[in-house]
């Protein structure tokens, strides 16, 4: 049945229930189906401040589709997101961009027009180089950068090989976990097989740590030496959402 949202409050209280929801998807898709795809962008935004894992890594997925139904429309208004996106990350915008990398590199997997004009941009926020202006220094802000990169690399692993060198530059100088797992997704996509790719993974795969990684639209936990030996989650590493905090 279709329902009116005639409040963005409104809109944004239906979508937290989506997020949660066991067939969040369908559900998602059955929202901007009834309103303007636009209307559901604000919503998402403040869902990334979400305390539930959930709900934040769901809404970043939904970036995407909705960014791949506002480009049916008019790309330009998919701009306006991606220069949201980063706005956030600019310490002149007066906040913190949380989940702002995850959600612009969502969007770029899923509408090609955009990635080659926002890819690099994306990259920078990891290159801590003079010419990279736009490095960013918080590390669980630089995780979402890498999660970012890696999920193009996913996409269109053809926008990433060109900055191999850069980024395993970057990469030997990171110790979070969390950065060095979704850096092995990055490393082992086609393009980065080199001797020094393959010291990369080796010190990847020397640690013991675990993360909790959301990967094709599901959550695992899996362990660093998984990943830099497979690029990608086992089946067996499988958590349910009942088992996400």
């Amino acid at each position: 049945m279709t329902q009116t949202f005639s409040k963005s409050r409104q809109i944004k209280a239906h979508l937290r229930h989506i997020l949660a929801d066991g067939d969040w998807v369908g559900e998602f898709n059955r929202l901007i189906s009834e309103i303007p795809p636009q209307r559901a962008i604000s919503p998402l935004f403040s869902a990334l401040y979400s305390t539930s894992r959930i709900l934040r890594w769901h809404a970043v997925t939904c970036f995407g589709i909705a960014a791949s139904e506002l480009a049916r429309e008019k790309t330009e208004q998919v701009r306006v997101v991606l220069r949201r996106c980063t706005w956030s990350l600019n310490d002149e915008s007066g906040g913190i961009g949380w989940g702002a990398p995850e959600a612009m590199a969502e969007i770029l997997s899923c509408v090609p027009s955009m990635a080659e004009e926002y890819a690099s941009i994306l990259i920078s926020f990891v290159l801590e180089r003079e010419e990279a202006c736009n490095f960013l220094e918080h590390s669980p802000l630089r995780e979402g950068a890498y999660w970012g990169i890696a999920r193009l690399a996913q996409a269109r692993p053809d926008l990433i090989s060109s900055w191999r060198e850069h980024l395993l530059q970057a990469i030997d100088c990171e110790t979070s976990p969390f950065i060095l797992g979704t850096a092995a997704l990055i490393v082992t996509h086609p393009g980065f097989d080199t001797s020094r790719t393959r010291q990369t993974l080796e010190k990847i795969a020397s640690h013991r740590e675990s993360i909790i990684l959301y990967w094709n639209r599901a959550f695992w936990n899996v362990a660093l030496s998984d990943l830099a030996r497979n690029g990608a989650p086992s089946e067996t590493a499988h958590l349910a959402d009942s088992n996400v905090a």
